[in-house]
This record gives C-alpha cells, sequence and structure tokens, in this order.
C-alpha cells in the first residue's frame, strides 16, 4: 500500500512540472511577439501606391523606399540599390493631408501637376505646393502639398482727440476759453490669421479704416497785446508806429467794427477768410488795402482787403464786419470801435 502512494505521487509531481514548463514558454513566446511588434510598428510607413488605375496600400520598414514594377508584383529595393536597365519609369511621392501617395510613372515629359491628379490629390485656390507645378518630375522626387487657409478678424479702436491752441488777441493775453470741443474717433482694424495645414503660421494687420474721425479740441489762448489775427503777406510793407498805426495811408475811419464767420461766398467772388472784410462799396471800394486797429494798439486786425458787401449797409453805423476763425473767437470779440485805415483805394472789384 505503501509503495502505490509513492508511485502515484511520482506521477503527479511529473505532470506539474511538464505543466509549469510549457505555460513558461507560452509566457515567454507571447513576450517576444510583443516586443517584435512593437519595434516593427514603431518604423514602419504605410504607403498608397497609384498605378494607373490601380491603388494598393503597401507597408515597408525603409525610410525611404524605391518602387519597381514587374507585371502586378511590387519590389521594395533600397534607395542604395542601383536601377534595373528594365526599370524606365519614376516614382514621385505625393505627400497631401497627412497621406502619402507612391505613384509610379512610365511616360516621358510627366509634369508635377500630372503626377498630383494621378495621386487623386486636388489643389486648392490657396493651397502651397514645394514643387513648380509645370515642371517635369524626377526619380524619388517629394511633391508635397500645403493646405492653406485664411481667417480674418477685426477690431475697433478708439481714436484719441487732439487739444489744439489757437492764439487770437481776442482775449487777454494768457486768458484760455474752449472754442471747440473735442471728439474721440474710430477706426476698425483688420486681421489675418494665416493657417498651414491647420497650424497657425502667421498673424498680420491687413487693413485699417477710418469709420468716425476725432475732431481735436480747439481751445483760444489770448496771444500779447498787438499780436496781428490777419498777418500781412510778403510783398507788402505796411509801416508801423509804436502804438501800431500805420504811417502811410490815405484815409481812416474810426467807428463800430462787428465780426462774423462762416460765409461760404462773397460778393467780389474771393474766399471768405481771415484778411477778407466785408465793406459798405459806396463808402469803401472792394479791393482796398486796409489796416484795422484800436486806437491804444492792444487790439490789431491787421491786413485786409475790402471784398465783401456788409449786411449793415443799409441799417446801422457799422464800418467793417471783420472775418474770424471761429464762432467762439466771433462772440467774444463782439463789437468794438476801431481804426479802419485805408492804405490803397480799390477800384471797386
Amino acid at each position: 500500500m505503501e509503495r502505490m502512494k509513492k508511485t502515484i505521487a511520482g506521477v503527479w509531481n511529473t505532470i506539474r512540472r511538464t505543466i509549469a514548463g510549457r505555460v513558461f514558454a507560452a509566457v515567454l513566446m507571447c513576450s517576444v511577439t510583443l516586443s517584435l511588434l512593437m519595434g516593427v510598428s514603431s518604423h514602419t510607413r504605410v504607403y498608397t501606391v497609384q498605378e494607373g488605375d490601380v491603388t494598393r496600400v503597401m507597408v515597408t520598414l525603409s525610410d525611404a523606399p524605391y518602387l519597381t514594377f514587374e507585371g502586378n508584383d511590387i519590389l521594395w529595393v533600397n534607395t542604395t540599390t542601383e536601377e534595373t536597365e528594365a526599370d524606365t519609369g519614376v516614382s514621385v511621392e505625393v505627400l497631401a493631408d497627412g497621406q502619402s501617395t507612391l505613384v509610379y510613372l512610365t511616360e516621358d515629359g510627366v509634369t508635377v501637376s500630372d503626377a498630383i491628379e494621378q495621386a487623386g490629390v486636388t489643389v486648392g485656390e490657396l493651397d502651397q505646393v514645394n514643387q513648380e507645378k509645370d515642371s517635369v518630375v524626377t526619380d524619388g522626387m517629394l511633391v508635397q502639398v500645403d493646405r492653406v487657409a485664411y481667417e480674418e478678424y477685426t477690431v475697433t479702436e478708439t481714436i484719441a482727440y487732439k487739444t489744439t491752441y489757437h492764439y487770437s488777441c481776442v482775449l487777454k493775453p494768457g486768458a484760455t476759453k474752449v472754442d471747440r470741443a473735442g471728439r474721440n474717433g474710430e477706426k476698425v482694424l483688420t486681421y489675418r490669421k494665416s493657417y498651414v495645414n491647420g497650424e497657425l503660421v502667421k498673424e498680420e494687420k491687413v487693413g485699417e479704416e477710418t469709420t468716425k474721425k476725432a475732431v481735436d479740441k480747439v481751445i483760444l489762448k489770448g496771444s500779447q497785446y498787438g499780436t496781428p489775427i490777419s498777418k500781412t503777406p510778403s510783398g507788402v510793407d505796411i509801416r508801423l508806429d509804436e502804438k501800431n498805426q500805420p504811417i502811410d495811408y490815405s484815409r481812416v475811419i474810426y467807428g463800430s467794427c462787428t465780426a462774423y464767420h462762416g460765409d461760404t461766398a462773397t460778393s467780389t467772388g474771393r474766399k471768405p477768410g481771415v484778411g477778407v472784410v466785408a465793406v459798405d462799396p459806396r463808402e469803401i471800394p472792394y479791393g482796398s488795402v486796409l489796416w484795422i486797429v484800436s486806437k491804444d494798439g492792444k487790439f490789431v486786425y491787421g491786413y485786409a482787403i475790402a471784398g465783401d458787401t456788409g449786411g449793415f449797409i443799409h441799417n446801422s453805423e457799422t464800418v467793417v464786419d471783420l472775418y474770424m476763425d471761429s464762432v467762439e473767437e466771433m462772440n467774444t470779440f463782439g463789437r468794438r470801435n476801431l481804426n479802419v485805415y485805408v492804405i490803397k483805394e480799390g477800384n471797386g472789384r
């Protein structure tokens, strides 16, 4: 009985060792196979091969394979291997949309555009090709089609108004007064984003349009006493004494003078502006050269031409209307008694 137990135990141990060995072998084989698969998959390249109307998907371990065709068979040959005399075609790799297509061409004079078309790739209007489309392909050429897209957007920005000063003797020296309030403007900037194969490569400003102009703030500032509002033009010589009164003149009229602004035309066709004054042409002929100043010489309108008809000629004692640069300056001046010197009599025009 004891002998039978030993025999059974021996058989059982033999069976256990056999099973354990086979399991170990199976595990080892699986590990080796998995390692090989991982190594191969990390070095493989998948190509779509286009031969006429036939399309094949090929897998290779070569980084730079060279294709030759023998009947319906495809041979993968390393690029270091010389071509055989029987191989008269060229292979071109067309890369687009992340997919590489190998096209085998047997005709002479095939262009890059032909290779792209045979690869089944459509080139958009904005897309870029790394080769000249009309150039003839060469063996092993890489034709890369980059997908180009643009995205535009706009940004509205404020144009800050500026502050300018207009010096005038209608105010006391150093005194200030707002002549015109400032107003900000707006502009629209257009920017463009450039994408190549879905990746942003550049962002730039491509346009700028002012949609609302800024209006400068104008501040009147009193100039020094005796500073003329209307400057004497070059070539005209008017000599003045210490009170800014002319030394040479034909006659002088002392009387009320008012200010005006904003006319678009004059009686003589002259352009309205500082230095063109309105008169009663029966008293002061059109074209007369004038010098207008206060008796104490502190306020000086300065050089003027009688070039318009004043609205006062039928109902007031006003001598001249003086054109001012702005409404505020006109209102600040109001009405003042001044000396109106006739330096040269006009001819009525």
